[in-house]
């Protein structure tokens, strides 16, 4: 019953009350489908106008400190006393009338908006861009529910067509709805869904009766908000009796109250709605990413078997040398060193002798003890990632508050997942997002860093004091950290290796066969003072000569 003309007609009620020459001080708007109207009366308020298709409102709170950016509109009102507000009988718009102007609310359609008029109610300007409606809404005959005639009623159901029941009273009675047509055929004992003209002389007297009784329960300012597990699914300006069984309610002596705690509950749930989405997206997107990345790294796996048939293509070549010339892009060769002696077909660098050609397919895998590292590196990097964000997904879904899904969003963005405007953080703990993270031995994290900013970002904000730090000595590249979980938990020796191959190849020296590399803990790491980004001075540190490996 949120968008029910007697909500409205209550407001309406309420505000001529409350706000009865009072002043405006401004009109803005700082949320989308939202004009506010900041009024001086005995005290400062807000009327929030509320222009959503599916969640109209008119809402008075105490007046708020905005922080988002504001533009304002309807200038010329500023500084208006306010006369009265007014409704239009059973439909919802609402007229607030000012001196020489007044403002038109429309709160039904597609086209909600609220436009200035002036004297003569020719429309000054609009808050949306969409003109207002050329035709009102067309009503069949309406009745009005304090007082219509039972002989009226009769005549009308008696006319020729045929109604359902709640059908017949939400299309006939000023302002009724579906929910309060079924109400009146719950407390009638009455079928919805029967033919109103099927029913007997006692059952319409009844029906008659009840849509008076309930008229006036319209009337009061009371509100009930209905619950489906603590989430509110009802605001009725009377009790529905035909479900208080399923649901639960609170009572309010306050329509304005009510409204402000419904409005409240979906605007929350529709910023939670929205935010989980975008979070979920974000989650899948990375976990699809991973997963096929993944993919590659097992297809890769395969390096033993590939070695043997690189090796097969470059024998396969000598063996037809004679019958092959430079220039040639692709062959087919008869494989006879098998039984079937299928034919195997051979890519080749035309810009190449074959010999040459030869000599590269031998040559591809010769490192393959370092390949199949660098692969099951990768893997177990891949694979940790792949569960971290799976478990995130899976918790993802037991979110039950807003608070809780900005929490994930925060992280999301801090994680370098999701991007927004604003994403830069200063927080230790979000820093991790800012790196490049693999995993060596399935459990020592090693991030490093990208640039000269991101290097002081990863030593002297994220690296624990006791981490283990590496660097390409004597020449320009990134900090390379290994996370370590305590003070004397160290990694072995051959994790201590790959890490310094890691920052030899994050380094300018990455083309060179042996690279010498400094380690030390990060706290003997320091920064000379006025020191351009990157620049560190190190104690205690000890070296290593590695090969560069791009573990990554």
């Amino acid at each position: 019953m949120h968008r029910n003309y007697y909500l409205f007609k209550r407001q309406v009620d309420f505000l001529n009350q409350k706000l009865n020459k009072a002043i405006i001080t401004n009109c803005l708007t700082h949320r989308k489908d939202e004009l506010v109207l900041e009024i001086s009366a005995t005290d400062s308020y807000f009327l929030r106008i509320g222009v959503q298709i599916y969640l109209p409102y008119l809402v008075l709170y105490k007046s708020q400190n905005i922080k988002d950016p504001c533009v304002n509109f309807f200038p010329e009102i500023f500084g208006h006393e306010i006369n009265k507000f007014h409704i239009e009988p059973y439909d919802k718009i609402v007229y607030l009338q000012l001196d020489n102007f007044s403002l038109q609310m429309i709160f039904f359609g597609k086209n909600p908006n609220v436009f200035l008029l002036d004297g003569t109610n020719n429309i000054l300007s609009s808050f949306k861009t969409s003109t207002p409606s050329k035709e009102l809404r067309k009503h069949d005959i309406i009745f009005n529910p304090h007082n219509a005639q039972l002989s009226e009623l009769h005549k009308l159901i008696h006319s020729g067509r045929e109604w359902p029941c709640d059908n017949f009273l939400s299309h006939h009675f000023g302002g009724f709805n579906q929910i309060i047509s079924r109400e009146v055929c719950y407390r009638c004992h009455i079928d919805p869904l029967v033919k109103i003209n099927t029913l007997s002389q006692q059952a319409l007297t009844n029906l008659h009766k009840t849509i008076r009784i309930i008229a006036q329960e319209l009337n009061t300012n009371k509100a009930h908000l209905y619950f489906v597990d603590n989430q509110i699914c009802y605001i009725s300006l009377i009790k529905l009796t035909h479900i208080s069984r399923e649901l639960t309610y609170r009572l309010y002596n306050d329509v304005n109250e009510a409204w402000k705690n419904y409005l409240n509950y979906h605007q929350k749930k529709k910023r939670f709605d929205e935010l989980m989405q975008v979070v979920q997206n974000g989650l899948k997107k990375r976990i699809n990413s991973l997963k096929n990345g993944l993919k590659n790294i097992i297809a890769a796996e395969k390096i033993e078997a590939k070695k043997r048939e690189a090796e097969l293509k470059g024998n396969l070549l000598l063996t037809y040398i004679s019958e092959l010339h430079k220039g040639m892009k692709e062959v087919q060769l008869k494989n006879i060193f098998s039984e079937q002696q299928e034919l195997v077909t051979i890519k080749l660098n035309p810009a190449k002798s074959i010999q040459e050609n030869a000599q590269k397919y031998f040559s591809k895998y010769k490192d393959i003890t370092d390949q199949k590292l660098l692969i099951t590196v990768r893997k177990n990097s891949y694979q940790s990632e792949l569960e971290y964000w799976q478990d995130l997904y899976q918790k993802s879904e037991c979110i039950a508050n807003v608070k809780q899904v900005e929490k994930l969003y925060d992280l999301l963005v801090d994680k370098k997942v999701l991007q927004t405007p604003d994403a830069a953080s200063s927080r230790q703990d979000s820093l991790q997002g800012s790196f490049y993270r693999l995993l060596l031995g399935k459990k020592w994290e090693v991030y490093i860093g990208k640039n000269a900013h991101n290097n002081d970002l990863l030593t002297f904000r994220f690296a624990h004091k006791f981490d283990l730090w590496f660097h390409a000595q004597g020449v320009t590249g990134s900090h390379v950290i290994i996370r370590l979980p305590s003070k004397d938990h160290l990694p072995a020796q051959e994790i201590i290796e790959q890490a310094a191959s890691v920052a030899a190849y994050f380094s300018s020296a990455r083309h060179s066969s042996t690279v010498p590399v400094n380690f030390t803990r990060v706290r003997y790491v320091r920064k000379p003072r006025k020191a351009a980004p990157g620049t560190v001075i190190i104690t205690n540190e000890k070296t290593l000569f590695v090969s560069p490996k791009k573990f990554i």
